[in-house]
């Protein structure tokens, strides 16, 4: 008798398994509509609080009003092809890092591309994306040489032209070469001028931390900074400039030279070369103009004579000193001079041997 039902038994027991069939489907139903619509039902769910639980559950297993994992993603867009305002976002960049942005010719956030690229060396100022173009700057004033002070002569030849910019050439200040010079040791020509600057124009006890940092551009940042906390103007910092700078960076910049023996050897295999530094916000320093500018100045001025000032140091000396492209190009004339000085102290001391061993 174990295991077996009577016939009525039998029929009650197989519409009940019809019944709950018939249910089970239902949930099925339910719960794959759940899945679409957020009201996700257990399976076996029927009456209202397994109904509710089941609604809960579903949640859990991608069901439920919160759930946005199931919406479609919006394409993502890429931005580089617009030029209005430069190099934008580019949402395919993700895991690297993301590029910054101008705006009124500043940058902003990181840059995507270094200011320096492949093989050679992108003058950030060739840039029109990432640098406003420079404000016109006036003519400096040049008078002709008086018969009675000496000059250094240079004819001018577009093939015999150095032009120079950027921390990376040996002939920039910012070019890391440390040097010691009082005792001191200073990293670059920018540290040195930058700290005799504070020494003079603020005091001893701003200028003593220019030799602890690293980044010759930062110590321009700093002291900019530091003197404007304290007051002093544009004048007078201008004023500083013509009296005292070029004479400091001529001691600065013999020193680098000669307490590096390859860096003597590459300034002294630059020949007679006229050595010009193309920066086109600066007059004083540098040609006022890039290097185009001032290859082309050339060729227009091919042939003529350059008389420059030999102490140009001097500052009712520097008015004679002739425009190299739209500027002094003063510490161009400063590594010349310097070359000049190393050759001729190389050439007496050849001399002087040869007299000796004789």
């Amino acid at each position: 008798m174990s295991g077996v039902l009577p016939d009525g038994q039998t029929k009650v027991a197989d519409a009940m398994s019809e019944k709950e069939k018939s249910k089970k489907a239902e949930a099925k139903e339910t719960n794959e509509k759940g899945d679409e619509t957020g009201h996700g039902k257990e399976k076996g769910s029927g009456d209202g609080k397994d109904e509710k639980e089941a609604g809960k559950k579903g949640k859990k297993n991608g069901g439920g009003y919160k759930n946005n994992y199931n919406k479609p993603r919006r394409p993502r867009v890429d931005f580089t092809a617009d030029v209005g305002v430069g190099r934008q976002y580019t949402s395919f960049e993700f895991g690297q890092p993301q590029p910054g942005y101008n705006f009124g010719g500043y940058s902003y956030g990181y840059p995507q591309q270094p200011r320096y690229q492949g093989g050679g060396y992108r003058k950030y100022n060739q840039n029109p994306v990432n640098r406003a173009p420079p404000p016109p700057l006036a003519l400096p004033e040049v008078v002709d040489v008086p018969l009675d002070v000496d000059t250094d002569d240079y004819k001018v030849d577009q093939a015999e032209m150095i032009c120079f910019f950027g921390k990376e050439h040996f002939l920039s200040n910012m070019h890391i070469a440390p040097f010691i010079l009082d005792g001191t040791e200073y990293r670059s020509i920018e540290h040195y001028y930058q700290a005799n600057k504070l020494y003079m124009l603020a005091g001893e006890q701003y200028s003593a931390h220019i030799s602890k940092i690293p980044n010759p551009g930062m110590t321009k940042k700093y002291t900019k900074q530091l003197l404007n906390s304290i007051g002093r103007t544009d004048q007078e910092i201008e004023a500083w400039k013509k009296k005292h700078s070029l004479a400091i960076l001529k001691v600065a910049i013999k020193q680098k030279f000669l307490q590096h023996k390859l860096l003597c050897e590459q300034l002294l295999a630059t020949g007679d070369s006229i050595l010009v530094h193309t920066y086109d916000r600066d007059n004083f320093y540098a040609s006022g103009c890039n290097d185009e500018a001032v290859k082309e100045w050339a060729k227009e001025n091919s042939g003529s004579i350059l008389k420059i000032p030999v102490e140009i140091e001097k500052e009712e000396n520097q008015k004679f000193c002739p425009l190299i492209g739209k500027g002094k190009n003063f510490l161009g004339v400063i590594l010349m001079q310097v070359r000049k000085a190393i050759k001729t102290e190389r050439e007496m001391a050849d001399m002087v041997e040869k007299i000796t061993v004789k």
